[in-house]
């Protein structure tokens, strides 16, 4: 036996694979909750940019006097800034989903290595 391991250090190996894996189960369950909370908020901004789309279209489907042009224009021009924003939002979103997956994806094999 190496001078390095004693009696118990088998003892210890496996405890240790056991707190590891403990802890790797503890980082998969806080990534589980960030990807659910990060789905929701990404399910959100699409409702968000497909009602805003919606409007815009409505908008545009009539005419009305020049008075009312210049305001749909203005309030257009705000709707393609906000849906500009929420696309922009969503893509970020996709992208910490992506993350997240590939962050879970690898506490998963840390943990089956662990044990």
């Amino acid at each position: 036996m190496p001078p390095w391991r004693g009696p118990g250090a088998s003892c210890s190996l496996t405890l240790g694979r056991r707190s590891a894996a403990a802890a790797l189960d503890q980082k998969l369950q806080h990534s589980d909750e960030a990807l659910t909370n990060r789905k929701q908020k990404h399910e959100e901004s699409q409702a968000l940019l497909d009602a805003s789309q919606k409007e815009d279209w409505a908008l545009s489907a009539y005419e009305e006097s020049p008075e009312g042009q210049e305001t749909r224009r203005r309030e257009n021009k705000s709707l393609q800034e906000h849906i500009s924003s929420l696309t922009n939002q969503v893509r970020e979103g996709t992208r910490n989903l992506i993350e997240m997956k590939r962050v879970k994806k690898l506490v998963e094999q840390e943990k089956a290595e662990a044990r």
